[in-house]
C-alpha cells in the first residue's frame, strides 16, 4: 500500500517542478523514511521550535530568502478519516506560524471534506499570531504564492483574502449546523462552558500516551489546538481551557510529565499556555460509583458495548454535575 508521505510528497514536487518561473524559490523535502525532516529547519531540516517547544516535522519547505512556507500533508481524505485524524496533524504547520512565516495544511482531496473547523481554527490562529495558517485541498496554492510574491502588496491581498475565505466556510458551517450558537456547539461536541472555564473532555488513558500504535498524543494534541484557537474565550485569555482526561489518573499524568523532554507532542500539549490539563481525581466530591466506573474503564475498548455506552453514561453525569456544581475541580 503506497503510504500517504510518499503520495503527497510526490504531488509536492511535480506541482512545484512544474512551475516555469520559480521566482528563487528553493523547495525542501526529503525521502520517506529519513529523519532529515526533524532536524530544525535553520540547520537544514524541515522543523520549527519556538520559546523552546519543538513543533512536529513538516513534510517540506518553499523558501526564498524573505518568505518562508512550512507545508503538512496528509491523505486522509481518502483513508476514511471524517474527523480525528484531520486534526492530529495540525500542529506540524504551526511552527513556522509561530515564528512569524507560513504554514500550510494540505489535505488531499478525497472521499471525505475537510473538517470545516480546521477552517476557524487556522483563521483564529493568523489573527493571533504574526505569521498565518492556511488550509488547503489543492497544491495549487504554491504557484499562487510564489506569483504573487513578486509583490509585496498582492502577496498580503492574497493571504488575507484566503483568510477571509476560511472564515466564511467556517461561518456558514457554523450557521447551519449549530445555528451559530456556542451553547449548540459545546452540547455536541463533549464540551462545557463555566463562568471561568471551557472544559473538553477527550478518550485517551496512559496507554494511549505512552504506546506508539495509538498516536494517543497526536489525537490529543489536535483536540486541544481546536479547542484553543476555536473559542475565542479561550484564545484571548478570558477563560481557562481544561482539557479533561477522565481514564488517566493524577499519577499517571505525573509519570507522562517525565517524558517531555524526549515526546514533542506531550510536551506541547502539557506545556500550553492558558491550558489546563485535569485527570479523573481532580474531579471535587465526585461520587465513587461514577470515579469506579470510569477507572474500571481504563484499559478497555471504548469503540464496542457496554464499554461504549457505560463511558458515555458516566461522562454525561459528570458534565451534569459540573453543570450543577455538584462537583468541581481542584
Amino acid at each position: 500500500m503506497t503510504t500517504s508521505d510518499s503520495i503527497t510528497k510526490s504531488e509536492l514536487i511535480e506541482q512545484f517542478e512544474n512551475i516555469k518561473d520559480k521566482n528563487g524559490f528553493e523547495l525542501r523535502v526529503f525521502p520517506e523514511g529519513s529523519n532529515d525532516d526533524q532536524v530544525l529547519y535553520e540547520d537544514g531540516g524541515c522543523t520549527f521550535a519556538y520559546k523552546g517547544k519543538t513543533y512536529g516535522s513538516c513534510d517540506g519547505v518553499l523558501f526564498k530568502k524573505n518568505i518562508i512556507i512550512g507545508i503538512e500533508m496528509t491523505d486522509a481524505l481518502n483513508r476514511g478519516s471524517t474527523g480525528s485524524a484531520q486534526v492530529q496533524r495540525f500542529h506540524h504547520a504551526l511552527g513556522p506560524v509561530k515564528n512569524g512565516y507560513y504554514g500550510i495544511y494540505y489535505l488531499r482531496k478525497g472521499k471525505h471534506p475537510i473538517r470545516n473547523d480546521l477552517y476557524g481554527m487556522a483563521y483564529n490562529i493568523s489573527k493571533s499570531n504574526k505569521g498565518k495558517y492556511l488550509i488547503t485541498d489543492d497544491l495549487k496554492i504554491i504557484d499562487d504564492f510564489i506569483k504573487y510574491s513578486k509583490d509585496e502588496k498582492k502577496i498580503k491581498k492574497f493571504v488575507l483574502d484566503y483568510m477571509d475565505s476560511m472564515k466564511s466556510k467556517f461561518n456558514k458551517y457554523f450557521k447551519d449546523r449549530y445555528s451559530s450558537n456556542w451553547s449548540n456547539y459545546f452540547s455536541q461536541r463533549s464540551t462545557l462552558e463555566k463562568k471561568d472555564f471551557i472544559c473538553k473532555y477527550q478518550a485517551n488513558g496512559y496507554r494511549q500516551f505512552t504506546e506508539g500504535t495509538y498516536r494517543g498524543g497526536h489525537l490529543a494534541l489536535g483536540e486541544m489546538y481546536l479547542a484553543k484557537y476555536l473559542f475565542d474565550k479561550v484564545s484571548s485569555n478570558k477563560k481557562k481551557l481544561y482539557m479533561l482526561f477522565p481514564r488517566l489518573e493524577k499519577i499517571e499524568l505525573e509519570n507522562l510529565k517525565m517524558r517531555t523532554k524526549t515526546n514533542k507532542e506531550l510536551n506541547l500539549l502539557l506545556n500550553e499556555d492558558n491550558v489546563y490539563i485535569k485527570t479523573i481525581d481532580d474531579l471535587k466530591n465526585l461520587p465513587e460509583k461514577n470515579k469506579i466506573m470510569m477507572k474500571s474503564l481504563k484499559l478497555k475498548n471504548l469503540n464496542i458495548n457496554p464499554n461504549r455506552q457505560n463511558y458515555k453514561n458516566t461522562m454525561i453525569k459528570i458534565f451534569q454535575l459540573l453543570e450543577e456544581n455538584k462537583i468541581s475541580f481542584i
